[in-house]
């Protein structure tokens, strides 16, 4: 990857963005507790708040997730200046996990809850900084599955031959 820390940076950036667009839209258009079908009635905008954190566990606690969001974004910044990775999973994941991360911290510290508005009935109602932790989290962890690969392929010779050890019958 050319330019990895602006496609980071690009990243969190649009999430964020994408995410504080959203749920001003969904602050003025849809009254508290309210839904809207979309998709033809697969799924719906309905205006929800949640004081907790995924699946609105310890409901009612803003500040310890505004604490432990605060406390994994300056890490994962830090991680990425240290480390500077050029792994585009990685890069990617990071930027999906932070700005994700960053859009629920925006709502916890603003209105001690977030905004969640995606419901698709058969899973939690959610957000665009939801979905950016989750499938930063997967790339991630797609990332390092990769780099494992790898390393044992590099470690055990690349010409693709099997060098596995033989039993002599």
């Amino acid at each position: 990857m050319r330019r990895p820390g602006v496609v980071f940076a690009a990243t969190i950036a649009l999430v964020l963005l994408a995410d504080q667009l959203t749920k001003a839209a969904v602050r003025s258009a849809i009254p508290f507790g309210r839904s809207i079908p979309i998709l033809g009635g697969l799924a719906f905008l309905t205006h929800a708040e949640n004081t907790g954190g995924a699946f609105s566990i310890l409901a009612g606690t803003p500040w310890l997730f505004v604490a432990v969001s605060s406390t994994l974004i300056v890490a994962a910044l830090v991680w990425f200046v240290v480390k500077r990775p050029t792994d585009p999973l990685l890069v990617l994941g990071l930027g999906l996990l932070i700005g994700g991360a960053a859009g629920n911290l925006v709502d916890r510290v603003a209105f001690g809850y977030v905004i969640d508005f995606l419901d698709v009935q058969i899973w939690p109602i959610f957000n665009v900084a939801d979905s950016g932790v989750v499938v930063g989290t997967g790339l991630i962890v797609l990332a390092s599955v990769l780099a494992d690969l790898r390393a044992n392929r590099d470690s055990h010779g690349s010409d693709g031959a099997d060098n596995s050890p033989t039993r002599a019958d």
